[in-house]
């Protein structure tokens, strides 16, 4: 009898009998000497645990659980069961005594185990038998080494999960190979893939396997960079096989070549974001026709310098954008000169200044922060702050009248921010000019009409005097926007 069983046994059978005892004892006079709804339910459970005690009995010798119902016969059921011969003790002396290739170092169980697994007729019958199932096999599968007994499960074995533990231990490649391409079954193809290490298969089942989960899965284990570069440059391939391709590769030369390649963004954008020649990428940033690709190559520039140049000179608004967020990243301005210092001060008096005298519409709002954008690299004032300042100096004209709830909103942020430079910015809003806006409106039947409004700024005035006022009154003064 299997030992996991016998305790099971012995327990639920003496609690049995000894529940069926209790109400025997407290019979008097012939009657039951308490509630007999007590006693009835005590008889009742006794029989439940006979039955469990049965069989885990019948289990443990090698015969169906349906045999416990012979605990519905009390001591009987016992007498019976007690005479029914033990098959897993016979099985397992018959079958260790007479295999010879059986390692002797094994339990009983377990080299019954091993020699079921020679046989799919022996693995079929002993699925059927309660003490012997599938998981029992699996853990000795798991214990194999034999690669012709592994492959055969493998490829013959009818239940699903034998034959997925048996492709886990596989190292032929061939068969490996064969599995993941033609087996019916999903989840044993993807156990052969992560068992498939073969350079040359992974390529051939990349390119035959019509799974693309699992195409991915493989391109994760390719190493050969021959291979993945000729993945990579496969223009009939997905983009996403591709760019998984892409990740994988190391080359920087084969690298640029995507880079710089006719091919579509996407791809030519996953490469560059695996370069680090900064001078391929500066002269991506210079010559690509294409912004995405040259805003992408932005984002991995470090050089300081050439990023400015990009802020002052490039014809794309979203490439010096991007050259100004790289900007933000780096923790101190350009480095000038003493006179170059005096000249930018100068400058950026003048732009925010001139901002504030000449506020900009909303629709114009790039060509209106253009201006304070390209300083923005040779002084200490962030983007978000500048971003900002730009929304406060702009107003929204529509046929429905002039809005000014987005320059509201950016000056009541500006206000909870605090440095010399929110300062001298609060110091320019509080002299800002109102200014007058012409809105054209279409008018049914009569054709355009021509209305001039007044943009007030004053609302906007009085919030930066008053929190000047709370501020202490502090002094404006034009070095402090290069002042760390």
């Amino acid at each position: 009898m299997l030992k996991e069983y016998k305790s099971k046994t012995i327990f639920f059978i003496i609690a049995g009998i000894v529940l069926y005892s209790l109400p025997i004892g407290m019979v008097e006079d012939g009657e039951l000497s308490s509630d007999s709804t007590m006693h009835s339910l005590a008889i009742i459970i006794s029989f439940i645990f006979l039955c469990l005690g049965c069989m885990n009995w019948a289990i443990g010798k090698g015969y169906p659980r349906a045999w416990g119902l012979l605990g519905l016969l009390h001591i009987f059921g016992l007498i019976i069961l007690a005479f029914f011969p033990d098959k897993n003790k016979s099985d397992a002396v018959i079958s260790y005594s007479n295999q010879s290739e059986t390692d002797h170092s094994l339990s009983p169980g377990e080299a019954k185990m091993e020699i079921l697994l020679n046989s799919e007729t022996e693995r079929k019958s002993a699925r059927k038998r309660p003490s012997l199932n599938t998981r029992d096999i699996i853990k000795s599968i798991e214990k194999l080494t034999d690669q012709n007994i592994l492959a055969k499960i493998a490829l013959e074995d009818e239940d699903q999960r034998c034959r997925k533990a048996a492709v886990e231990k596989l190292k032929d490649q061939n068969i490996i190979f064969d599995i993941a391409i033609n087996d019916e079954e999903f989840s044993i193809r993807k156990a052969a893939v992560k068992v498939l290490s073969n350079q040359n298969f992974i390529d051939k089942f990349i390119s035959e396997s019509n799974s693309s989960e699992l195409r991915e899965a493989a391109i994760n284990k390719l190493k050969d960079q021959n291979i993945i570069y000729k993945i990579a440059i496969n223009a009939e391939e997905s983009d996403s096989i591709r760019k998984k391709a892409i990740n994988k590769l190391n080359n920087q030369s084969r690298l640029v070549e995507i880079a710089e390649s006719k091919e579509n963004y996407k791809i030519r954008g996953e490469a560059i974001k695996k370069l680090k020649d900064q001078t391929s990428l500066e002269r991506i940033v210079e010559n690509d026709k294409s912004s995405k690709i040259r805003v992408a190559a932005v984002k991995k520039i470090t050089d300081q310098s050439f990023l400015s140049q990009i802020v002052q000179k490039s014809d794309s608004s979203a490439v010096r954008n991007a050259a100004l967020d790289q900007l933000d990243n780096f923790s101190t301005p350009q480095k000038l000169s003493p006179s170059e210092k005096e000249l930018v001060e100068t400058e950026l008096h003048d732009v925010i200044t001139n901002m504030c005298a000449n506020p900009g519409r909303s629709y114009s709002e790039e060509e209106h922060a253009e201006p304070l954008y390209k300083l923005l690299p040779k002084s200490n004032i962030t983007k978000d702050v500048a971003k900002l300042f730009v929304k406060i100096t702009t107003f929204t004209a529509a046929f429905t009248g002039i809005r000014m709830d987005q320059s509201m909103g950016a000056l009541r942020k500006l206000c909870k921010l605090k440095g010399k430079i929110i300062d001298n910015l609060l110091h320019c809003i509080a002299d800002m000019s109102d200014t007058e806006q012409t809105i054209t409106t279409m008018v049914f039947g009569s054709g355009s009409n021509n209305k001039t409004s007044k943009v007030s700024f004053e609302e906007q005035r009085n919030m930066a005097q008053t929190e000047l006022k709370k501020r202490g009154s502090p002094e404006y003064n034009p070095k402090f926007y290069l002042d760390k």
